[in-house]
């Protein structure tokens, strides 16, 4: 299935839809996964591209979160931890154990994260993915080559999850069309359809075909992330905002300055902040920083104070020294926090989601993050059946295999066109085939979509990126049949993205 058929679907849709998600990131993909595994008929609307938001831009840790149990939150950390297995287990082909060290820099510390770094892992009991462990100087040094040794007195070693959050998106997406459902990216909802006072379907615009749906459900779960007050605003003008943006930046540096295979966390920085410095796709990733942001936009950016922010750490704890033209690439996310910040200090508010049902029946799903999507989606539907008198039916999602044929297909464009095989770069194992599969099967329509997303070569690398950009314009028209005009403004348009993405 591709994105004409999806807009087939809705086209041929007689009558009323049992659940439909306005929302393509974690929340809204778990969301309709959830109904359409439970046998509702469901469909769900994406406005920009599937993950463009939040959803793509995070730390790529699944993980219970060693915070929360600081703050006291262990209900919030016993059902990240079980989730975290889930995950691991449903998805291993994108989801897998990573160690971490804790470097301890007095004397105290190290008993101190090693007692509650067991706490954690007695709380994952047998879904724990190893025992925290003491570690001397030497051995905190040994897993952890490029540290600087200056003030170490040792560390705590334990293991959590790491993944790869926008492919899992397209993993997701995918299972979702085998479980009957249906999805439309770039197509954004402008108005809600209501009926004696109660919301029946929404009014949709195709942002590629310039088209407009009337689109009718028995339930509609508001899934946007930090957009969705907006969308609450759409059913009650007078509606009190309860979302607080909080932006979080990542730096990318190449895997010289760490090259080991376990990453640093930092519980605690000197504002209260946690930092990790993570491998990811044989690069060096650090973050994050935690802001209010009072504007919410598709595409934030970087601060140069948050990159400071960072690079100074990086040059605390690094023993080569790091500056702005060591970055590959750097990107902005905003979270959706439920509740206000005290003294702007978004770090505090809790990551836990939030469900809220308006007196229209518009369901709202926040707040939570990337590890609880599966437990959120499941409480949305929850709510969806009994909104819109539907049947009652078992979550399936706990023991539901996610996607893995992606390559496999892109095997099968090879061994059809071998010319496809070749490297869209030198330096990176992308090839030709991948940007034909993604158009084929994972509804890319822009470069962006790929480059960005499908492929991660914006997130890693801004100049390979942008040296690949023309080639994937090329065979993206080729596959979809646009003219040389298409290509040129692709690229530029991309080439002006990639821009924000460099310090």
């Amino acid at each position: 299935m591709n994105r004409a058929d999806a807009v087939a679907a809705i086209d041929g849709q007689e009558r009323p839809w049992d659940v439909l998600v306005i929302g393509g990131g974690a929340s809204g993909l778990g969301t309709a996964l959830e109904a359409a595994s439970r046998g509702h008929r469901t469909l769900l609307l994406e406005g920009a591209d599937f993950g463009q938001g939040t959803s793509s831009r995070s730390t790529k840790l699944i993980h219970g979160g060693l915070r929360y149990l600081r703050q006291g939150k262990i209900g919030v950390v016993r059902e990240s931890l079980r989730e975290r297995e889930t995950l691991l287990r449903n998805a291993p082909h994108l989801c897998h154990s990573l160690g971490f060290v804790i470097p301890c820099f007095r004397w105290w510390e190290k008993s101190y994260y090693h007692l509650g770094l067991k706490m954690y892992d007695g709380l994952a009991g047998s879904l724990r993915l190893g025992r925290a462990e003491g570690l001397s100087k030497a051995q905190t040094l040994e897993r952890l080559p490029g540290m600087a040794a200056a003030n170490v007195t040792g560390g705590v070693h334990y293991e959590d999850g790491q993944f790869d959050d926008a492919q899992l998106l397209i993993s997701l997406l995918r299972t979702l069309l085998v479980e009957g459902g249906h999805a439309l990216n770039h197509c954004r909802v402008v108005k809600l359809i209501k009926k004696s006072g109660r919301v029946c379907g929404v009014v949709a615009q195709d942002q590629l075909a310039q088209r407009e749906f009337e689109i009718e459900a028995k339930a509609v779960v508001n899934a946007t992330g930090v957009f969705s007050d907006a969308m609450r605003r759409l059913d009650d003008p007078r509606t009190a905002p309860n979302i607080t943006a909080s932006q979080g930046i990542h730096l990318v540096l190449p895997r010289k300055f760490m090259p080991g295979q376990e990453a640093i966390m930092i519980p605690k920085t000197h504002d209260g902040r946690v930092l990790f410095i993570i491998p990811w796709h044989d690069h060096l990733m650090v973050g994050t920083t935690d802001s209010a942001r009072d504007k919410v936009e598709l595409e934030p950016r970087a601060s140069s104070e948050e990159i400071d922010y960072l690079l100074g750490y990086l040059n605390h704890y690094l023993e080569l020294p790091v500056g702005p033209e060591d970055v590959l690439s750097c990107f902005a996310g905003l979270r959706p926090l439920v509740g206000t910040a005290g003294s702007g200090k978004t770090y505090r508010i809790s990551r836990d989601y939030h469900l809220a049902t308006a007196a229209s029946g518009l369901i709202t799903l926040t707040g939570g993050k990337w590890t609880t999507y599966r437990a959120m989606g499941e409480a949305a539907v929850d709510k969806a059946e009994a909104v819109g008198h539907l049947k009652n039916q078992s979550s399936r999602t706990r023991n539901l295999k996610l996607f893995d044929q992606d390559e496999t297909e892109v095997r099968e464009i090879i061994n059809r066109t071998p010319d496809l095989g070749k490297a869209l770069h030198p330096n990176y194992p992308w090839q030709e085939a991948h940007v034909i599969h993604a158009v084929r099967h994972q509804y890319a329509n822009r470069v962006e979509d790929i480059l960005s997303r499908r492929l991660r070569a914006l997130p890693l690398n801004v100049k390979a990126a942008r040296k690949m950009a023309p080639r994937v314009a090329e065979l993206m028209a080729g596959e979809l049949g646009h003219d040389d005009a298409w290509k040129t403004e692709q690229v530029a348009a991309f080439r002006e993205l990639a821009v924000g993405y460099l310090p």
